[in-house]
């Protein structure tokens, strides 16, 4: 046996990413589809995911037609609240200018 304790649970998108089990979760496809962004405009959901009760450094999200794979972005470490929601504010002004500059 592998080891793979497979279950499925629930977790919450959030503006800092999908929040489950204590941890924050993400990937460059989920990032760059604006899912975090929208939770923290609009507010947060929940989701089902897969995950394997051995190692949760990753997390599995399912859609109707794929499957995407997200890893832990916070190790335990703190991140002091101001200097994270500065890092997102300037994360999301560099989107913009380049969205701007794509249009011109």
């Amino acid at each position: 046996m592998d080891g793979l304790d497979i279950k499925c649970g629930m977790a919450t998108v959030t503006g800092k990413g999908i929040l489950f089990n204590g941890s924050y979760y993400s990937n460059a496809t989920l990032f760059r589809s604006q899912l975090f962004a929208c939770a923290e405009s609009y507010g947060f959901w929940q989701i089902p995911v897969l995950f394997d009760v051995n190692d949760y450094r990753h997390i599995i999200l399912w859609g109707s037609n794929h499957m995407e794979l997200a890893s832990t972005v916070e190790h335990g470490i703190e991140i002091d609240p101001n200097v994270l929601k500065k890092y997102q504010e300037e994360i999301r002004r560099l989107k913009l200018m380049l969205s701007m500059q794509r249009k011109h």
